[in-house]
């Protein structure tokens, strides 16, 4: 069961570190501090790279731990449109060892009144057995929280191998240029996208590229090796832009088409689709981006499907929150926006380079604005390793009421 739980995000590496950023923004973090760090291992006899995330969200009690951890059980509220994360996957026939602390003061002590000394003390030699951690490493990190703080700390060990070589890179730039502060994908392997003719899509191996995107309205100050990740709103950073509003399956999609001379240098083209305000697909290719891609390369759009892709109590996203279900509102969602695609390479025929010959390298500023309202109306339907794998350990302090 755990080999196939890990088969989830076993295509892209991100995926599984997204997952952990959206429990971050659904516990109303401010912040995320995510970097790769080093410690020493008697296990291992040698110093190993860990992966590290910590927020300052309102954390998890014992039992909403071992709900998590539970499977089966009830989904959230489904109103909440700010939530992405729907419910625990869980663990089958596992039981995981679960040392709960109390603070008092600026001091940790074993928390008695959720689980015995002799429970306590027996997962602990457990972790401190099996684990890089020891008593001295689990009190260095709760001190993290502080007297009066709250977060989750999500420490990742035994990190994928390719070859000799660690799948991921981890670099911290010592020049002051932050962009250089970067976790990423060694094989810089650009995934596979309809229509792809460039090989350039920072985003597929980057994590700071990825972040920068990864939400509709960031909210949650992120951070990578030490430098803050500054998100880029891909709407507002296209020229030409043209805003299109209709309803697929009678629910409302607005898209927003633009240009990006970035875009175009690099042979990129396509629509990011976001639910719940988060990005599920990028470069997306729809109507002449499939059958004529250097034509309309530079095109970017963006679209919120939230409405669309949900049909009465499901939402039609994948459990990898990194595709849509193929199911007739998909369907139905694919055809519109290739037609609003279509529409708006008529009105502008010129290339992209053209038309941001006077911008700046790199993606320009909106430069002209208009809007399109189209009805299309549809009635709604019933939509339908080369290593072992890594492992992990949570700290959590949830928020206490005063």
């Amino acid at each position: 069961y755990l080999e196939t739980l890990g088969q989830t995000h076993s295509g892209w590496i991100f995926g599984a570190i997204a997952e952990i950023v959206d429990n971050s923004k659904d516990a109303k973090a401010t912040k995320l501090e995510i970097s790769v760090e080093t410690h020493y291992s008697e296990i291992d006899g040698k110093r190993i790279p860990m992966l590290s995330l910590n927020d300052d969200g309102h954390g998890m009690s014992h039992d909403e731990l071992v709900v998590m951890l539970s499977l089966g059980n009830k989904k959230f509220h489904t109103d909440d449109r700010e939530r992405i994360g729907k419910y625990g996957v869980g663990f089958k026939n596992l039981e995981l060892p679960i040392v709960s602390y109390r603070r008092i003061g600026s001091a940790m002590q074993l928390d008695t009144n959720v689980q015995s000394d002799m429970t306590a003390k027996y997962h602990l030699d457990i972790m401190e057995k099996y684990s890089p951690f020891d008593a001295f490493f689990i009190g260095e990190k709760l001190a993290i929280f502080g007297a009066n703080g709250q977060g989750t700390q999500v420490y990742i060990w035994n990190l994928e191998k390719s070859g000799s070589n660690f799948s991921l890179e981890w670099h911290k730039s010592n020049d002051g240029d932050t962009n250089g502060d970067d976790i990423i994908i060694r094989s810089r392997r650009t995934r596979q996208r309809f229509g792809q003719l460039g090989q350039e899509v920072p985003l597929d191996y980057s994590l700071r590229a990825y972040l920068e995107v990864i939400f509709l309205d960031p909210r949650m100050k992120m951070s990578i090796q030490g430098s803050v990740v500054k998100s880029r709103l891909v709407a507002k950073s296209l020229a030409k832009t043209q805003i299109m509003d209709g309803s697929v399956l009678g629910k409302p999609v607005q898209l927003i088409l633009g240009h990006c001379q970035q875009e175009w240098e690099r042979l990129n083209s396509g629509i990011f689709l976001y639910w719940h305000g988060r990005l599920i697909e990028a470069y997306k290719r729809v109507g002449g981006m499939v059958q004529n891609p250097e034509k309309i390369r530079g095109v970017i759009g963006v679209a919120n499907v939230t409405d669309v892709m949900r049909v009465r109590d499901r939402d039609l996203v994948h459990n990898t929150k990194q595709a849509f279900q193929e199911c007739p509102a998909y369907a139905e969602l694919e055809e519109w926006l290739g037609d609003k695609l279509d529409s708006y390479c008529n009105a502008y025929s010129a290339r992209p380079k053209q038309l941001a010959a006077n911008n700046a390298p790199g993606c320009p500023t909106t430069s002209a604005t208009s809007t399109v309202s189209v009805s299309s109306q549809r009635s709604e339907d019933d939509s339908n390793a080369n290593s072992e794998a890594p492992h992990v350990v949570v700290f959590n302090i949830p928020k206490v009421s005063k």
